[in-house]
């Protein structure tokens, strides 16, 4: 056939190849071994093969090797699983070459000087004599290399040429489309998924819940419960200890709501913020969600010992506050986290005293070991008689049950002087200073 003729019918297979749908859906190794055995029958060669530069761009890796002994498989891999490479280092010729002309058409591969550098290690070895490579790009960069060799000599000719291009072309265009999908599933992952955590965001929790509702009215049965879960405090954290330990302290809460296991938990996700959502599915009972507050809260004795074995620190120089509305109503899950806080070796304050609601006997039954008085008793004193009475009342309500006291928002001399002479035991406040980042309190404070 005229050259002509051969390139017609050489396009004709290729265009065929390439346009079917069954290939189109293929993944990529497939693909590659479909194009290089179409390549290697067509042209009547021993071997073909696709080749990529990495990032550093010192080498070129093997993808896909086919080699007409061997088909079926990826010749690139070794018995052992290494990956074949070659480097610039050995070879500069044929880099420059490939790199500067584009296409390289050797018929003396063991002589020629792009070439020759190839011959002891791998032509020799392989009874290769002739080589045609094409480049591959990924957009507008050189990103690889279709090598195409031959066990006799061969004078390329255009059709061969022409081919080796158009499937080098047909790679470019794969790298292209497999480029655009990952721009799209990154762009899905940022408007579904919450980049702090790994989490689902609120629109795909939306989508989920309609998805669930939907199935629930059409099979006319099943139920659901959602759980909101805030963490309190986030914005102290934030202001002592700064962004970054907040944003840790929200990661590790995601990892750990990741981790628990509950029957019929179906969906996570962080909402925003501080706050947190949880699906259950096939919620029934009515006791269920007490259940699972139960196995939520129980995690943080757990990770408070971890964390300080992981910092070989002992937990008894930790002291945990809480404040007064966080022990109302059924205190029964919350009060044995905190005995367990205790029995591992950690001191319990109860926080902004004299605002909430707690009762005398709630305060005697559970193991704190200190009282904070709010600053809203503190500002006025000692000119406010009501603010004195009734931070006297405090100190000695502590002093009755063996408890310290620490007297919050203490700014003045007068503060200072009033509280000391009363007889309270610590004192907070930015009379001594405003809270600091991690890294500024251990220079002011530590360093010699």
């Amino acid at each position: 056939m005229r050259d002509s003729e051969i390139l017609v019918t050489h396009h004709k297979e290729l265009m065929e190849l390439s346009h079917n749908i069954s290939f189109i859906e293929m993944p990529r190794p497939r693909k590659l071994a479909a194009l290089m055995e179409l390549c290697t029958r067509l042209l009547g060669i021993k071997r073909g093969s696709v080749w990529l530069f990495p990032p550093e761009r010192d080498r070129i890796s093997c993808e896909w090797l086919h080699d007409t002994e061997q088909p079926g498989r990826n010749s690139c891999v070794s018995p052992h699983g290494a990956e074949f490479n070659l480097f610039r280092s050995d070879h500069p010729e044929y880099f420059q070459a490939i790199t500067e002309e584009r296409v390289i058409a050797v018929e003396d591969a063991r002589n020629d000087i792009r070439t020759r550098s190839f011959d002891r290690d791998y032509l020799s070895v392989q009874n290769i004599h002739s080589m045609l490579d094409a480049p591959i790009f990924d957009g507008e960069q050189l990103s690889g290399v279709v090598c195409l060799e031959s066990d006799v000599r061969r004078d390329w000719s255009v059709p061969d040429i022409s081919l080796a291009v158009a499937i080098a072309d047909t790679i470019s265009l794969m790298n292209t489309h497999e480029a655009w999908l990952r721009s799209k599933r990154a762009l899905e992952y940022v408007s579904r998924y919450d980049s702090l955590t790994g989490l689902a965001n609120i629109d795909s929790l939306r989508d989920r819940l309609g998805h669930l509702v939907r199935k629930i009215k059409q099979r006319g049965t099943g139920s659901l419960a959602l759980l909101w879960i805030d963490v309190d405090r986030l914005k102290t954290i934030n202001d002592g200890l700064g962004p970054q330990a907040g944003d840790q302290v929200i990661a590790d809460i995601g990892q750990r709501l990741k981790e628990i296991q509950l029957a019929g938990k179906d969906f996570l996700a962080r909402i925003g913020g501080d706050e947190f959502a949880l699906v259950i599915r096939n919620y029934t009972l009515p006791g269920f969600l007490d259940e699972v507050t139960r196995e939520l809260v129980p995690e943080l004795p757990k990770l408070v010992k971890e964390i300080c074995n992981n910092q070989d620190m002992p937990v008894s120089a930790l002291q945990f506050e809480v404040t007064e509305d966080s022990i109302q109503g059924d205190f029964s899950v919350i009060g044995r986290v905190l005995e367990q806080l205790v029995e591992a070796g950690a001191e319990l304050a109860i926080d902004d005293f004299g605002t909430g609601y707690s009762s005398l006997s709630r305060l005697k039954s559970l193991p704190f070991s200190r009282i904070k008085i709010d600053r809203s008793f503190i500002n006025n004193l000692p000119d406010d008689e009501n603010d004195c009475a009734m931070t006297l009342s405090i100190i000695g309500l502590a002093r009755g049950l063996g408890l310290s006291v620490v007297a919050e928002g203490v700014e003045s001399e007068a503060h200072e002087a009033w509280l000391f002479e009363k007889g309270c035991d610590y004192l907070q406040g930015y009379r001594y200073s405003k809270p600091l980042p991690y890294s500024e309190f251990i220079s002011r404070y530590f360093s010699g």
